[in-house]
């Protein structure tokens, strides 16, 4: 990504896109949730493959691990000639991320505290990145910012990962419940993000086609036109990301029971 390079993602309602594509400069496409995507990716990269561009383009695929089923498909094993194509197409192989080192997990600490105006001392970086190995001893970016944001919130250390996920969530649902104007308000929007977040996130028009054609039993989800007191229905529609904070936070609904448990039922039906 440079002022060179088109960058950016492709989202899966997008994705068509890709067969009409004539890049005028040098065009880097992300693929993520590839495994997902697997059938069109192929069909994608092997037209791709046979066009002359004029500009250079290149595909990075996005997934949890280069191998299974969904790999081969997309390396169109099964069909020799046309495997041939899309292997003398490719830029690289696989690469496996691996976890950032030490000082690149205290250099994210202090970058997202200071994104949040809050200053660190040396001394407390080093509590934050301590208590971001014990979440994740893998070095993943996202829980060295999990850390960070639990640290920074004024409570005893969580005594792990989920126990640190799940204080985002609360605070991200104390958040909505303060613009809300009452209870009923706060719980459709909750409501209205656990349908998204199973959804994967919607568009305007999808949320509008199922309040339309499914006729949610009243109460349950906000209309079209409700006011959501100063959030942006885009961003509620996008859903709970990433993703194991959306996976946790729906498995939170359903496990709840009572009208909790019985709403997200409802909702995940629809």
């Amino acid at each position: 990504a440079s002022q060179t390079w088109h960058a950016g993602f492709l989202r899966e309602g997008d994705q068509s896109s890709l067969d009409r594509l004539q890049p005028v400069r040098p065009t880097l496409i992300v693929i993520d949730y590839a495994a997902q995507r697997s059938e069109w990716l192929s069909d994608a990269l092997l037209r791709l493959s046979q066009r002359t561009l004029s500009a250079p383009v290149r595909v990075l695929i996005l997934e949890r691990s280069a191998a299974g089923p969904w790999w081969e498909s997309v390396r169109r094993l099964g069909r020799f000639e046309e495997s041939v194509q899309i292997a003398e197409a490719a830029y690289g192989k696989p690469r496996e991320l691996g976890g950032l080192a030490p000082d690149d997990i205290r250099a994210l600490v202090r970058a997202t505290a200071e994104r949040l105006e809050m200053r660190l001392s040396s001394t407390n970086v080093e509590d934050i990145a301590d208590h971001a190995g014990q979440i994740d001893p893998y070095g993943r970016p996202l829980f060295a910012q999990v850390a960070t944001l639990d640290w920074l919130a004024g409570q005893r250390v969580s005594t792990g990962r989920d126990e640190a996920l799940r204080r985002l969530l609360l605070r991200m649902e104390a958040q909505a419940a303060e613009r809300a104007a009452d209870s009923g308000t706060a719980l459709k929007i909750r409501n209205l993000r656990t349908l998204a977040t199973a959804r994967g996130g919607m568009t305007v028009d999808d949320y509008s086609q199922v309040v339309s054609s499914y006729q949610p039993p009243s109460g349950l989800l906000p209309g079209m036109f409700d006011d959501f007191r100063g959030l942006l229905i885009d961003e509620l529609l996008d859903g709970v990301r990433p993703d194991i904070l959306g996976e946790l936070y729906v498995l939170d609904r359903l496990a709840a029971g009572g009208v909790e448990g019985g709403a997200a039922e409802v909702l995940l039906r629809l």
